[in-house]
């Protein structure tokens, strides 16, 4: 086969085992030169010394040529670009990169090869960090983290790489001032936001590529340490809790180096694929293989194994059931989000990691975790049969809650999603209030916030200020909901506590508790928050190892999980007890 130059192509020879690994050698030459290399077949535990490059692949549609062993490899001009990059103009180099290095035309490599991973990484001299060309837009960046590594506090002099200790690196409290930086409408803070929106840093591959491991980012012509890129995303994070630094917020997304920080000591194996949701691949089923050798999943036993024969239900559906057999519950639930109406190609009880989540999950929960309801979980094909208990059934389903404006003033009726579904509950409970210390009240605003603080996203400490706070929503809004004489006998003692609160602050945590979900009532008189697919008639259960009760929906034979809910009488293991006193029946739930 031979392209329009009249080359041949490159042709994969197999690797003799699983234990082979391919390197490349870059043949010394001009960046200005073509790229010239070889390929070669390596045992992995005798490989000669090497460094990894991590990149984005680029645009698949945009690929030029390049001469291995005299033939013609097409790989992306991105990849191009950071061959070209590093490679020496007297000496050769060795190098693996995935795309050139595994025959992407054989899946049964790829599957082999995504195993050794972590082990190919870690024997690397060094991982080169290809964040692509600059631009001259981009410049100035560079100054500014020259600027802002050379301001870091003495303590970072020295300091190992592990990404969990650069918490005390900066002097937060200088830094923020703005005494040592540019002034923020100078050039090089636009320049820093282009830095980090280079596509490297929302691609889902690079965790496992960088986490714990030795790291120099290259830019253009530009050289960086991996720690000073680390630094510096902390600053940033830092200066962002600063509200003379909003502008900077429109970056989070793509500073994912922060999460790569701090994700293999704080996620949990039931949400660290929730944490990466929002990176890239082009690989769906790489939402489950790219994050394998990554702590904590590769504690997991037996390990999932990588194989790109199956579909990417296939991969989900196995990956959710050694999770929950791993785990031994079912705090992945917590991830699952459906749309108003449920894929019935989908088991509705695994997680669509390969679509972004944009509600608040529950996992500070552990509703159905009592010692004696460790959950009891069988799985067939496509059905997850647990235990657990059922609460009530819906008997009235609110409109869901949508995003509001971004500057949304609650007080403006037509600006604030809350109003019409809050108006729709506040009619069936505040005429049953009596007093401003009536319990029903506290159950209204944590139902509002699924019972979490704006500030910490836990549960409040300060239930006295939360109830403050609380009050001086009602006082903000309840004029504009014509409410006030439903409940005039309250108006006056509202009034006067709730100028102690802060209305904002709640309102802050309502609308991202409440986010694409709606109300709910029970037929035993409770009501909650639900997922924004629940319907009148669905059941509220809580299943044995959940974080939360959920919504189970009848579908013949079978139930469909509809999603967890926030029903503030049985956030702390009610039901279970109520069970173990016989005055609530735990049965099984075949879920499909």
């Amino acid at each position: 086969m031979t392209d329009s130059y009249g080359g041949s192509f490159y042709q994969y020879s197999p690797l003799p085992s699983e234990k082979f690994i391919r390197l490349l050698e870059l043949y010394p030459g001009h960046a200005s030169d073509n790229i010239d290399c070889t390929l070669r077949q390596t045992k992995l535990e005798n490989t000669p010394k090497y460094e990894t490059i991590s990149y984005a692949w680029g645009d698949p549609a945009n690929k030029v040529n390049v001469l291995c062993d005299g033939k013609i490899i097409m790989i992306t001009r991105n990849l191009r670009d950071a061959l070209l990059r590093l490679k020496l103009k007297d000496r050769s180099r060795i190098v693996w990169a995935d795309a050139i290095c595994i025959n992407q035309n054989d899946d049964v490599e790829k599957g082999s090869q995504v195993k050794l991973m972590k082990t190919i990484y870690g024997n690397a001299t060094r991982v080169c960090v290809w964040l692509g060309c600059t631009t001259a837009q981009m410049q100035p960046a560079f100054k500014l983290i020259d600027e802002m590594v050379s301001h870091a506090s003495p303590t970072s002099a020295g300091t190992s790489s592990d990404l969990d200790e650069t918490e005390s690196f900066f002097d937060i409290v200088n830094f923020i001032d703005g005494t040592e930086l540019p002034d923020p409408t100078s050039e090089c803070w636009s320049a820093l936001r282009i830095f980090f929106s280079a596509t490297w840093f929302t691609r889902l591959w690079v965790i496992q590529e960088v986490y714990n491991h030795a790291c120099t980012v290259f830019c253009g012509e530009y050289e960086i340490r991996w720690k000073d890129v680390v630094l510096v995303a902390k600053l940033l994070w830092e200066m962002a809790e600063d509200p003379s630094s909003a502008y900077l917020k429109n970056t989070w997304g793509s500073i994912s180096v922060l999460q790569i920080d701090s994700a293999g000591h704080d996620s949990s194996t039931s949400n660290v694929f929730d944490v990466f949701r929002h990176f890239n691949c082009s690989d769906q089923r790489d939402k489950v293989y790219a994050l394998l050798s990554f702590p904590p999943l590769c504690g997991l036993r037996p390990l999932i194994q990588p194989d790109y024969s199956k579909s990417v239900a296939e991969v989900f559906e196995e990956a959710t059931v050694r999770i929950f057999t791993s785990c031994q519950n079912l705090g992945l639930l917590s991830s699952l989000e459906h749309d108003c109406a449920i894929d019935e190609e989908w088991p509705s009880w695994v997680p669509r990691w390969d679509r972004s989540r944009t509600t608040q999950i529950l996992h500070n929960y552990a509703s159905g975790r009592a010692q004696s309801s460790l959950p009891r979980i069988n799985y067939r094909s496509k059905i997850l049969t647990s235990e657990g208990v059922r609460i009530s059934t819906s008997s009235w389903c609110g409109v869901v809650i949508g995003k509001g404006a971004a500057k949304s003033a609650y007080g403006e009726s037509e600006m604030d999603p809350l109003k019409q579904p809050f108006q729709e509950l506040l009619l069936k409970y505040l005429p049953k209030i009596t007093h401003s210390n009536d319990p029903l009240l506290l159950c209204i605003a944590m139902t509002l916030t699924v019972g979490l603080d704006f500030q910490s996203n836990c549960p409040p400490i300060d239930l006295s200020q939360f109830r403050l706070d609380f009050l001086a929503y009602l006082v903000d809004i309840l004029p504009s909901l014509d409410m006030l004489g439903t409940t005039q006998h309250l108006s006056q003692v509202l009034v006067e506590q709730g100028l102690a609160g802060d209305s904002q602050n709640f309102y802050a945590a309502a609308i991202r508790g409440c986010r694409n979900k709606r109300f709910f009532c029970t037929q035993n008189g409770e009501f909650g928050i639900g997922p924004r697919a629940a319907q009148t008639g669905d059941h509220v259960v809580l299943l044995y190892g959940s974080n939360a009760p959920c919504v189970l929906r009848t579908k013949g034979s079978y139930y469909q999980f509809v999603g967890e809910c926030y029903l503030h009488q049985h956030m702390h293991g009610e039901a279970i007890e109520m069970a173990a006193e016989d005055l609530l029946a735990v049965e099984e739930f075949e879920i499909r």
